[in-house]
């Protein structure tokens, strides 16, 4: 495999390579989630379709589960919980990413703390949902959405300053 020039990506997770399994509802796995990891890449575990048993809301009551579990990343869809849990999660050494379906949004999660954001357009196969507006026509392409995303940022992107992702 060549190597990739830009290694933010890498420093910011901890991996080998630049490559992150986006949490699939339905289709992804425990395993499949250990094999990226063991490869290099960031696993994810997706959650939107477990049941209550399998994983609680993220509120007070199941914070202290993560938190002894020092995750390095934990990513939130669909928005984000409050700044007393994000901080939580913080001090538990993680870093905070979320997935945006809008500019608005992305403008949002970079506000309330997210280390990183994912540009989410149609592209991804209908399996997003917008957080600040129920009107999905405010949803764009992510080739339509990343260069609209252009402006100073904290948050990996196009530009070398920035931390957005892109998926779809």
């Amino acid at each position: 495999m060549a190597h990739w020039s830009d290694d933010r990506i890498q420093r910011l997770f901890n991996i080998k390579l630049p490559i992150i399994q986006a949490p699939m509802a339905g289709s992804s796995t425990t395993e499949m989630s250990i094999a990226v990891a063991v490869a290099g890449g960031l696993g994810s575990l997706p959650s939107a379709q477990m049941a209550p048993i399998e994983l609680a809301p993220f509120d007070d009551a199941y914070c202290p589960v993560v938190e002894p579990l020092r995750p390095e990343v934990v990513s939130f869809h669909f928005g984000l919980p409050s700044y007393l849990l994000l901080d939580r999660v913080r001090s538990a050494g993680a870093k905070i990413i979320s997935s945006a379906t809008t500019v608005r949004e992305a403008v949002w999660l970079e506000a309330h703390g997210c280390d990183a954001v994912i540009a989410m357009g149609v592209e991804a196969g209908g399996h997003r949902r917008n957080f600040l507006t129920d009107d999905m026509s405010a949803q764009g392409g992510t080739c339509r959405c990343c260069p609209r995303w252009s402006m100073p940022s904290k948050c990996l992107s196009l530009r070398p300053e920035e931390s957005r992702m892109a998926a779809g």
